[in-house]
């Protein structure tokens, strides 16, 4: 049984190893930096809401402190709804500038994965430029010695 050689890898092998890598690694990290973004933007979606819910409940409780003449509640409810006003202005801008960031991204992520087609079609050219090197070493081998030989077995059942 004949040994099969080892072989060494050549830049090809490189090239096309490293296009492989590139190609893999920058459809995850686009994915992922889309998920996380959309992960972001969905959780301050869910804090607005919450933030929204208890400015509502604080300007009913305002509502009724001032109804009731309570000056001590009124201004403790003032202060809670200029807060919650406060903190739901800076969630929805921050909510926008996420969902800008997203856009963003999303645009990025799109011309970045066309231009990796260059890089999809370098590591097609080496995945085939090694095939062929890997049939032609796969593919018997006749020898100048063995040719001979088979010329002299012919002569030989021919006389």
């Amino acid at each position: 049984m004949s040994e099969r050689k080892k072989v060494l890898p050549t830049p090809i092998h490189l090239l096309h190893a490293l296009s492989l890598d590139v190609v893999a690694r920058l459809e995850r990290a686009c994915s992922k930096a889309i998920a996380e973004t959309e992960s972001m933007a969905g959780k301050l979606d869910k804090e607005c809401e919450k933030v929204q819910e208890k400015l509502l409940s604080s300007r009913q409780h305002l509502q009724e402190a001032t109804v009731k003449g309570k000056n001590r509640s009124r201004a403790r409810s003032r202060q809670r709804v200029d807060e919650l006003e406060q903190r739901l202005y800076s969630l929805k801008e921050r909510r926008a500038q996420t969902w800008q960031q997203l856009a963003s991204l999303k645009r990025d992520t799109e011309e970045s994965l066309s231009l990796l087609e260059g890089v999809r079609a370098v590591r097609e050219a080496a995945g085939k430029i090694l095939s062929r090197r890997q049939s032609r070493r796969s593919a018997p081998r006749v020898t100048v010695a063995g040719n001979s030989a088979n010329r002299l077995r012919q002569q030989s059942q021919s006389h």
